[in-house]
């Protein structure tokens, strides 16, 4: 049985277990992502996202009344769905 979290509907979180996505998210300049961008640079369905914002696994804020991931809760949100 796998030790990983499972995510809403069954499937689990792809992460690059070399830590890609956090070293590409260390380097990056925005402080605030769109849910696309997360989409992409963890390379996942922008659904995939929101199943994790709607089940409170990835926190988001609203600016100016649209949703934003801060760069520091991705980086929270990938450290606690590490695979290993």
């Amino acid at each position: 049985m796998s030790s990983r979290p499972a995510t809403p509907h069954g499937s689990t979180p792809r992460h690059d277990t070399g830590g890609r996505q956090h070293r590409r998210l260390a380097s990056e300049n925005p402080r605030f992502f769109t849910i696309g961008q997360v989409a992409e640079l963890l390379e996942v369905s922008t659904r995939t996202v929101r199943r994790w914002i709607d089940a409170e696994l990835l926190v988001t804020h609203r600016v100016g009344g649209v949703v934003r991931i801060a760069k520091r809760d991705l980086l929270a949100f990938l450290a606690d769905h590490r695979e290993g």
